[in-house]
C-alpha cells in the first residue's frame, strides 16, 4: 500500500471542510469528463492537448499530467492519503475513483473524486522529519517514495481517532480554531444520515469481497463506526 499527499485547495477554494464532511478528496480539472474507464495512454494524449493551452513551462505541464494520472490510475483502494490543514494533517484510507457530473461546472469543480475513510487527525509536529519535509514539497498530488508501512504512521492507522493522539478542542477565540475545526467532533454528527447509510451498504458488500484485505478493512470500518 502507498501513501499520497494532496492539497485541499481546489480551483482556488479550500475544500477541507467538505472533504471531511462528505468523506472524499478530489482534484480540479473540470470539463474533461469521466476518467474512470480512460486508459493511461488515452489519458496522456487528452491531457497533452489541454495542458499545452496552459501558460506554464514544459516542466509544470508535465507535473500536471503526472498528478492527474496518479489520481486516476496510480492510487488504489486501500492506499493512504495525508491532507495538510495548517498545523494538522488529516489521514485517510482511500477508496475508488468516481465522477460527479453535477459538480462539473465553473462554480464548483470537485468532479474527480475518491472516497475516503478518515482515520485520524495528527499534529504535524508529531510526524517524522522525512514525512514533514515531503508534505512541504511541490505539487498538489504526490506519492511517498516508499511503502506506507515505512512512514511511521502505523499508530494512527491502527488506532483510528484514538484518544492518545486526539488533539484538544480549541477554546473560543483560540488562534488554532480555524486550523483544527474537527479535533473532537464525531464524524457521524457532521455527515448526512443518508450518506452514512449508503456508506454502510457499500461496506457490507465489501465484507463479501474475494479480497481478504478488502474484507478486513470493511470489518474494521464497521466496527469503528459501531463504537
Amino acid at each position: 500500500m502507498n501513501l499520497f499527499r494532496m492539497t485541499s485547495l481546489i480551483e482556488g477554494i479550500d475544500r477541507m471542510e467538505e472533504f471531511l464532511e462528505n468523506n472524499f478528496v478530489c482534484m480540479g480539472w473540470k470539463g474533461i469528463g469521466d476518467l474512470e474507464n480512460v486508459g493511461a495512454e488515452e489519458l496522456h494524449t487528452s491531457l497533452a492537448g489541454l495542458t499545452e493551452a496552459c501558460e506554464r513551462s514544459d516542466r509544470e505541464r508535465g507535473m500536471l499530467q503526472a498528478e492527474i494520472s496518479a489520481f486516476v490510475h496510480t492510487m488504489r483502494d486501500g492506499d493512504y492519503v495525508l491532507v495538510p490543514a495548517g498545523d494538522v494533517v488529516h489521514l485517510g484510507d482511500l477508496g475508488d475513483y468516481y465522477y460527479v457530473e453535477e459538480t462539473d461546472s465553473e462554480h464548483h469543480g470537485t468532479v474527480h473524486r475518491r472516497g475516503v475513510t478518515w482515520l485520524n487527525e495528527i499534529a504535524k509536529a508529531e510526524l517524522n522529519e522525512e514525512v514533514r519535509e515531503w508534505l512541504d514539497g511541490p505539487g498538489e498530488i504526490a506519492i511517498f517514495d516508499r511503502p506506507a508501512a515505512e512512514t511511521g504512521l502505523a499508530h494512527w492507522i491502527d488506532h483510528p481517532f484514538g484518544a492518545a493522539h486526539k488533539l484538544p478542542r480549541p477554546e473560543a477565540g483560540d488562534s488554532r480554531t480555524s486550523a483544527q475545526p474537527h479535533a473532537t467532533m464525531p464524524r457521524s454528527e457532521k455527515v448526512d444520515p443518508q450518506l452514512v447509510a449508503e456508506a454502510l451498504d457499500i461496506l457490507k458488500l465489501a465484507l463479501r469481497s474475494e479480497d481478504p484485505e478488502r474484507r478486513e478493512r470493511a470489518a474494521i470500518a464497521i466496527l469503528n463506526y459501531a463504537k
